[in-house]
């Protein structure tokens, strides 16, 4: 859960594998008030689990934040991973 205009992370819930792996950057996140946008520019080590946790980000900061100043990031990502996004 994260507030669109603050961008802040209010609450994650992962259940699965490693969910107790892939949930340590939200806890971070929210400790630290990290933005969403922040967590989605950042580079993960490939592939990992955490990959996890920053798609997520990513698919929330494409559908609620400011798609404009990431698009040059999300084009350099996905050239570089094959990543195509969330498929609706």
């Amino acid at each position: 859960m994260a507030d669109p205009k603050s961008k802040r992370i209010h609450g994650a819930q992962i259940l699965g594998p490693h969910a107790g792996e892939i949930i340590q950057e939200f806890i971070v996140a929210m400790k630290h008030h990290v933005p969403i946008s922040e967590l989605a520019r950042t580079v993960h080590v490939y592939p990992t689990y955490s990959m996890t946790a920053q798609r997520a980000l990513q698919m929330y900061w494409e559908e609620y934040g400011q798609r404009d100043s990431i698009q040059k990031y999300l084009g350099w990502y996905t050239s570089l991973t094959g990543w195509q996004g969330s498929e609706d």
